[in-house]
């Protein structure tokens, strides 16, 4: 399964284009790179600031995935879309956002792209305590 849901609005405050994106990637790794092809394509196609936030089920890193196997392959096709797409990870506070049994991961993530910290200089994200989920929700806080 593949989700990804993009909102395309204006903030009225400063006339500002904005597209927030919410992404629940697939677990396979063909699955996600259809995702990533998406996001760079929809990227190169808006004139708004760009905002990705959910569950990439994909680590930057593999000192983000603990317990569990990393794909050097995959974690490269990863690092690629925010190079392609030119986004920076906020500090959300949390070295691992996901925890099950014996296994820790940061495959939830909250990206920008530079232009986005220009106008929202106050800009936060942080996670709140896990309720029903294995994952921590997650909040943004334009300031």
């Amino acid at each position: 399964m593949q989700t990804w849901i993009c909102i395309h609005g204006e903030f009225l405050r400063d006339q500002l284009c904005c597209a927030v994106c919410l992404v629940y990637a697939p677990n396979d790794q063909n699955g996600r790179r259809k995702i990533w092809d998406q996001i760079r394509n929809f990227r190169a196609s808006i004139g708004a600031l760009f905002l990705l936030m959910g569950d990439f089920n994909e680590v930057l890193h593999p000192r983000e995935r603990r317990g569990a196997i990393v794909s050097t392959t995959s974690v490269r096709d990863f690092q690629d879309i925010f190079q392609d797409v030119q986004l920076m990870d906020l500090d959300i506070d949390q070295d691992f956002m996901l925890l099950r049994k014996n296994a820790a991961n940061r495959i939830d993530r909250v990206l920008v792209e530079q232009d986005f910290l220009i106008h929202f200089l106050r800009i936060q994200a942080f996670y709140k305590n896990r309720l029903l989920s294995n994952h921590f929700p997650i909040v943004v806080v334009t300031g």
